[in-house]
């Protein structure tokens, strides 16, 4: 069984929402289907949120996100609202990348997956470059306006 990103609160990478995936009924979905012989597999991107949640504190103390000419961290937009993106050159960002895996998926007190899917890898971005509104080109912003 695999998951697509509707699992996280509000997109958010590294999170589950907390009404429609709360963990101990994640937990629970895991359980049977491991009991049944069969897998888990969650979907994530590499965009994380560009907000005050973990996700983000975590990589910009590291300063693991591209940045433009200014040293001030690249904006885009992508399903989570206004996001940063990893820089895969940077020596922290397989550390960060490494742990927020670690703690999110830990089979022992987070969600215990088998496999991910690993979406929108390509470089992604809803707010054409340079992205001067990277809160008004979001997905949600557009999906709203449209519904």
């Amino acid at each position: 069984m695999w998951t697509d990103i509707d699992y996280m609160e509000l997109r958010r990478l590294f999170t589950l929402d907390p009404e429609r995936y709360p963990l101990d009924l994640v937990r629970q979905l895991v359980d049977y289907l491991h009991q049944h012989q069969q897998h888990y597999v969650l979907m994530v991107n590499s965009a994380v949120w560009r907000g005050d949640y973990a996700g983000y504190n975590d990589g910009a103390e590291l300063e693991v996100f591209q940045k433009r000419s200014n040293g001030s961290f690249f904006e885009g937009a992508v399903w989570p609202g206004a996001t940063v993106f990893p820089d895969w050159f940077h020596p922290n960002t397989q550390k960060y990348w490494d742990n927020k895996f670690l703690e999110f998926f830990d089979p022992a007190t987070g969600v215990d997956i088998d496999g991910l899917w690993n979406d929108m890898n390509e470089p992604a971005n809803f707010c054409n470059y340079p992205c001067a509104d990277p809160d008004g080109k979001s997905w949600n912003a557009v999906y709203s306006i449209q519904n």
